[in-house]
């Protein structure tokens, strides 16, 4: 467990960060176990050792495991950030060891429904791929997916420089590298792992820096995307001009992207000296959503997280941010910021809320937040992003009664798609279950 990524550690101190309020509502059902009765239930390695699959069924499926045997006969030694396509599959990537004991990444998908042998395939073996456009994985290599099969990751080629890869219908290529040109002029200098994001039409988006042709040391941060034609265009970039007044920062948060009838939806934060503002793009024209200041019920906004927002069809931003010294999830839309959430409510245990990472929401709209209370329990909240919070009802510890179990889960490594699938890195199977309790939560 030593070995593990500095990435994973860093995403369970994200965890910690925020805090959220809870009121009751109930009425259908999903099961997940959520931590220790008795104290935290740890978000350490070992709440990271194995990785799950949930869909609103309830059902949690184990996909892999630290320890146990990948495709291919290697030992599994360490897991990377899941995410989950439009129709349910896992995606991840994994670090085996075999006999000659060198660690070795690739990526892997798992058919949740598919049984044994079938459930987990190397993705990248049998690929065809050109010989300048090969990945050298040496960490996580975050990847995205798509629809129908559709991959995206950012990762070191073999032949020396980063590049955008795709993978399709069995192909790999190379879709954009760094020194490419954009649309703008600019040559790309850097791009940022783990940043990317994949709209249902395959257009992705993701974190870089360019520069002007021939400068050496001038590069400024991007927001930027890459359709199927591998056209390479700047959303938004450090030092331009920005909508609403002023000029870009140099601190872009990870972006969203998502399709909608209307085009292509981008919605991102940006931060420059003292003001923190939410912009949001469509079919090319980029608008300010709103900035640090403006009033809410819970009085001036003052914190906005540059963490991967929630994005609706129609424009609607959820969000962690905060008012002053109190935090809590918010819904922004047409330039009204609406607090959802907030820290310090009593829960349905007697217990006041702790932290909470960045929501997601789906396509219905429901909202889920994985966090924690102060007694370090954690928990999965599902609400409506219209309506007050649907706190889960607690049923006994005993696994039979209930009929399914979920680990302590990992709440950075939280992935869902738009119907509401899940998938989570969690404790291993052999935890104790009785220093778990298994939680309910309907709508």
């Amino acid at each position: 467990m030593a070995r593990r990524t500095l990435t994973v550690a860093a995403l369970g101190l994200s965890a910690l960060m925020m805090t959220v309020l809870m009121t009751a509502s109930i009425a259908g059902a999903v099961v997940f176990n959520m931590g220790a009765p008795g104290g935290p239930a740890g978000v350490d390695m070992n709440t990271a050792s194995a990785l799950y699959a949930s869909g609103r069924d309830g059902a949690a499926r184990l996909i892999a495991q630290i320890g146990a045997v990948a495709p291919g006969g290697a030992i599994f030694s360490d897991l990377g950030v899941p995410s989950i396509s439009p129709e349910g599959d896992v995606l991840f990537g994994g670090e085996t060891e075999g006999q000659d004991r060198r660690p070795r990444w690739d990526i892997y998908r798992a058919n949740v429904k598919a049984s044994g042998n079938q459930r987990i395939v190397r993705v990248l073996d049998q690929a065809t791929m050109a010989d300048d456009c090969r990945p050298k994985f040496t960490v996580d290599p975050y990847p995205v997916a798509g629809p129908d099969g559709l991959i995206v990751f950012l990762a070191p080629e073999a032949g020396g420089h980063d590049a955008v890869f795709r993978f399709q219908e069995g192909r790999l290529s190379c879709a954009a590298r760094i020194g490419d040109r954009t649309a703008e002029g600019h040559t790309m200098k850097l791009m940022y792992f783990g940043s990317a994001d994949i709209a249902a039409d395959g257009k992705i988006t993701f974190l870089a820096r360019v520069a002007d042709a021939g400068a050496a040391h001038n590069d400024k941060a991007a927001v930027v995307t890459l359709d199927g034609n591998a056209s390479l265009r700047e959303v938004a970039r450090e030092g331009d001009r920005a909508p609403g007044g002023g000029v870009f920062g140099p601190g872009f948060g990870r972006p969203a992207i998502m399709h909608s009838r209307g085009g292509d939806l981008i919605a991102f934060s940006n931060r420059r000296a003292k003001t923190e503002a939410f912009y949001v793009g469509r079919a090319g024209h980029l608008t300010r959503s709103f900035i640090t200041g403006t009033h809410t019920s819970m009085g001036a906004l003052t914190y906005v997280s540059d963490g991967h927002p929630g994005l609706m069809s129609d424009g609607t931003l959820i969000f962690t941010g905060a008012s002053h010294q109190k935090s809590a999830v918010f819904k922004a839309k047409d330039s009204e910021v609406v607090p959802l959430i907030e820290e310090g409510g009593l829960t349905q245990f007697g217990t006041r809320l702790g932290g909470f990472v960045d929501p997601s929401v789906t396509a219905s709209g429901l909202v889920y937040l994985a966090g924690h209370d102060d007694r370090g329990t954690e928990h999965l909240f599902v609400f409506q992003s219209s309506d007050g919070l649907k706190i889960p009802a607690e049923s006994s510890a005993d696994v039979t009664a209930v009929g399914r179990w979920m680990p302590a889960f990992f709440p950075g490594s939280l992935a869902i798609n738009s119907s509401g699938d899940i998938a989570t890195l969690g404790a291993a199977p052999d935890s104790d279950p009785y220093r778990t309790r298994t939680i309910r939560f309907d709508w």
